[in-house]
């Protein structure tokens, strides 16, 4: 019916009424389609089942299809598959499928099918990657602490399997496991396993074998074993933290040579401490404090230490001094090896005032870099911001890097951007924190001092914990180094850590460069060549002060795979560049090398301290007007690479380039080396070793003079307990020789040995033999052997004024004390 209206609202009647029936989509299609066919399962997984089947025919076209599970209809689907997802693993589930068309005509159910969801467990048959990184966190006499790396699966690693000496010993769910109950001074081999959840193990790791310690008694005491601990003196200033190390010797360190294969993993056997790269153990098995200092605070890392505390790891001691301290403090410590305790060492610290600051024999005050701190905070902070003055605090819950520049009471989050500028008296403060100040993602980052004198520029840390913050490269580098490129002159960078990232000074010629009391490691350049801390090319005014650089330039956890030839500290044709008071230990090639044909260079490197390095300790090329002074170097092992390699010398001035003119070293110590303790076979110039002592190389010589025609001077030096007491080579064309006043004590092989032309040899006199029937020889490759100063003296005409068998009365050779009694 229909009615009208109008526009007031009125309305008609209604019309009369018309009755019409609809009709159907198409009442002539009354056929359903045929039963879908062939209904199977394409995938099924724990927790999804996808279903395919053959398509249903109709007389005009199937438009879909029903899916029932367990009787129930579930969905409905255009296309012969469908996608059941969310079930439950393990459980059993019944289809049926259904056609329709677009008459709504409904085929009858397909067949039943039924399908069961998996077990991810069972359905799993890949195991995971053998774990990696397996080492010994923590040694005592009876336990043995390991940790490794986490193993990735394709589902995921649910524990691990230890195994001591090939039987399965324990299960741990972490990356750690503490074995317990083991014997003292005894060396177990560990691997490790991983395992999934269905029971796939991987491959074992790479075995790691760890000794226990000797039981050592509750305190330091009386000395029972040949093991024997070096005393120390360290020196820092005022308010300034010290990186600090203990060493010692043992009769069971062995010394063997070693030559480069395409294995990495080369056995260097047994050193007196285990070697992190590659194999063989440490034969000193334990290190305890007997006393700690009284005006400062030892730590191990972080770890603050008392009396009677075991010390995991001697090289990661840190000494801060209390606030404005300045005196004398020390501590006390002893060793142990497989025969038992060692003597009770003293490692003597003294905090000086640094406008006095007491420079070592022969090297005069640099007058810069020591005597200095960072400008004053501007006057804006906290509360404001200043022009040309970074805070930088990644810890700090309200740091932001909407700022430049960054405040104490909001702080920059991160590492000022490459091609920041720090003006003249202004400074960066990195604040410690427990997250890294990471560069950007490049090769390089750059940052400009434009410091002018008397107006430096900072880049500042902290200069008294062992907490300092870190420089680090990008998460995103990889294996990759990352240069800190830095410009300009009248910079000074103090107090930070540099983790993987290599500090370079960009600026060729410029002048007043500091880098002090900061750490520069893990530097992982695969470059065959290079340095650690590069600093001022061609300037002068160089110092690197209170530097701890180690285990830079070598990538591979297990060993020295090729040579890598990364120095820690490397001298540029600088004029005037002092390292003083600085560390070494475990870098790829040199802790020092000079090189480069500098004919106008003043160096001077006061009480470094080294050990371990992939090369040599000192190696001097072409530098003139060199002092080492108050130094100490240990533990060297010569590996060949080829055409290259280390030779194990720990101080030694090359017979590479230039002549090496007017070289000094002066009361130095060095001992374990498996090269020469003192060596020059410098090609002109004059090399002078005064007053050095070396001890404890029954595979060195105390004093080798090789090849080159260049000068050498020996006067008064100590040279105990080396294989060859005096090497001595010449040649006709050579120029002097001086080897006089120096004391020979037990050498095993020979007491001197004379090779090649001896004419060049001014005078070998007046030295003292402590043995009272040594073996001298003379001659080539075959040499002629005397027995005893008489026949030596004989034979060649030399040492007519020398003695054997003497008494040198030195204070106690049996702890390395060879000071001359007074009695």
């Amino acid at each position: 019916m229909v009615v009208a209206y109008d526009a007031a609202g009125n309305e008609s009647e209604p019309s009369d009424e018309f009755v019409q029936s609809t009709a159907t989509a198409d009442s002539s299609d009354i056929n359903p389609p045929t039963i879908p066919s062939g209904v199977n399962a394409s995938i099924v997984t724990e927790t999804t089942i996808t279903l395919a089947w053959s398509a249903s025919i109709d007389d005009t076209a199937t438009t879909g299809y029903r899916i029932l599970r367990d009787g129930i209809e579930i969905a409905t689907s255009t296309v012969t598959s469908y996608n059941d997802t969310g079930l439950s693993p393990e459980t059993q589930y019944r289809y049926r499928i259904s056609a329709y068309d677009g008459a709504g005509n409904e085929s009858a159910l397909s067949d039943e099918i039924v399908l069961s969801t998996t077990n991810s467990i069972n359905s799993d048959t890949s195991p995971p990657e053998a774990p990696t990184g397996l080492i010994a966190a923590n040694v005592t006499s009876t336990t043995i602490a390991l940790t490794w790396s986490e193993s990735s699966d394709d589902t995921a690693t649910t524990g691990y399997r230890v195994y001591r000496d090939d039987v399965e010993v324990a299960t741990a769910a972490m990356t750690d496991y503490t074995d317990t109950g083991l014997s003292p001074a005894t060396q177990y081999q560990y691997q490790v396993t991983a395992h999934d959840e269905a029971g796939n193990e991987s491959d074992r790791s790479d075995a790691l074998s760890v000794s226990t310690t000797v039981v050592m008694a509750g305190d330091c005491g009386t000395q029972t074993g040949s093991v024997v601990a070096i005393p120390f003196k360290f020196v820092t200033p005022t308010n300034v933290g010290k990186y600090l190390t203990l060493a010692a010797t043992s009769t069971l360190v062995e010394y063997n040579n070693h030559t480069y294969t395409d294995a990495p993993n080369i056995d260097w056997s047994m050193r007196y401490k285990a070697y992190k790269y590659g194999n063989g153990g440490g034969a000193v098995s334990a290190w305890r404090l007997d006393t700690v200092p009284t005006n400062g605070t030892l730590y191990e890392g972080t770890r603050a230490l008392s009396s009677n505390d075991t010390v995991s790891d001697p090289d990661d001691l840190f000494y801060a001094p209390n606030s404005d301290f300045t005196g004398g403090d020390s501590f006390t410590y002893c060793a142990a090896d497989a025969t038992g305790t060692s003597n009770v060492a003293t490692v003597t610290l003294q905090v000086a005032d640094p406008a006095g600051y007491p420079m070592p024999v022969g090297i005069p005050d640099p007058g810069f870099g020591i005597d200095e701190s960072a400008p004053a905070d501007p006057a804006a902070w906290p509360a404001a911001e200043s022009a040309g003055y970074y805070y930088i605090d990644s810890d700090h819950p309200g740091c932001s890097d909407g700022s430049d520049y960054g405040y104490p009471d909001t702080p920059r989050c991160s590492f000022p951007e490459s091609g920041a500028t720090i003006d003249a008296g202004g400074k960066v403060v990195l604040a410690p924190s427990t997250l890294p100040y990471a560069l950007r993602n490049s090769s390089w980052h750059q940052i400009n001092f434009n410091g002018q004198p008397g107006a430096t520029s900072w880049l500042v840390g902290d200069e008294t914990g062992p907490d300092k913050p870190r420089i680090t490269i990008h998460p995103d580098r990889g294996s990759e180094s990352t240069q800190l490129r830095l410009t300009g002159g009248h910079m000074r960078i103090s107090g930070v850590i540099f983790d993987g990232v290599l500090p370079r000074h960009m600026g060729g010629g410029v002048n007043n460069v500091v880098l002090r009391h900061s750490e520069v490691k893990n530097n992982p350049s695969t470059n065959r060549g290079g340095t650690s801390v590069s600093l001022s090319t061609d300037g002068s005014d160089v110092l690197a002060f209170n530097v701890y650089a180690h285990d830079n330039g070598i990538v591979e956890a297990d060993g020295l795979a090729e040579e890598r030839d990364i120095h820690a500290f490397v001298g540029t044709n600088q004029a005037g560049y002092w390292m003083l008071d600085n560390r070494c230990d475990e870098n790829a090639g040199d802790c020092v090398q000079l090189g480069n044909n500098n004919s106008t260079s003043d160096v001077y490197i006061g009480r470094l301290v080294a050990h371990s390095e992939g090369e040599n300790c000192i190696d001097i090329k072409d530098f003139n007007r060199v002092v080492v002074s108050e130094s100490s170097c240990w533990d060297l092992r010569p590996v060949v690479y080829g055409n290259s390699g280390g030779n194990a010398q720990n101080f030694y001035v090359n017979d590479e380039g230039v002549q090496q003119n007017h070289v000094y070293f002066l009361n130095n110590r060095s001992w374990d080396t498996g090269g020469s303790n003192y060596a020059a076979s410098n090609v002109g110039g004059s090399v002078y070793f005064i007053g050095n002592i070396s001890f404890a190389s029954p595979a060195a010589d105390g004093l080798n003079f090789g090849n080159g025609n260049g000068s050498r001077y020996a006067y008064f030096n100590t040279l105990s307990g080396s294989e060859i007491g005096m090497y001595l080579y010449g040649s006709g064309s050579a120029l002097d020789r001086y080897i006089a006043a120096n004391i020979i004590d037990g050498a095993t092989l020979y007491q001197a040995r004379l090779r090649s032309a001896t004419s060049v040899i001014n005078t070998l006199d007046y030295n003292f033999y402590t043995d009272p029937v040594g073996e001298f020889a003379s001659g080539g490759s075959t040499p002629t052997v005397h027995s005893g100063l008489s026949a030596f003296q004989n034979a060649t005409g030399f040492s007519q004024n020398s003695a054997e068998g003497i008494d040198a009365r030195f204070e106690n050779a049996g702890i390395y004390d060879f000071r001359l009694s007074s009695g």
